[in-house]
């Protein structure tokens, strides 16, 4: 069964998780949170494009394969 088939759903909060849920999405409206998440999300940016190309260079090739021993690996502490 396909969700489309089941209809729709109406999700009802408690009021107290209704009314922080409002106040989170005007907090998100303003200039200033705007402008820090731009931050963030630049840095995030920047994460993603590494861990893309650092899977491009030396990631597996299928799912199962064994994954390369890296030079750097350290043992856990005892």
């Amino acid at each position: 069964m396909h969700p489309w088939d089941q209809g729709r759903r109406i999700t009802l909060r408690p009021r107290e998780e209704h009314e922080a849920l409002q106040r989170a999405r005007q907090r998100q409206s303003t200039d200033e949170w705007q402008q820090r998440y731009a931050h963030r999300a630049g840095i995030e940016g920047t994460i993603a494009q590494g861990v893309t190309k650092a899977s491009a260079c030396g990631g597996r090739a299928t799912a199962g394969t064994p994954r390369p021993i890296s030079s750097t690996y350290s043992s856990p502490r005892r």
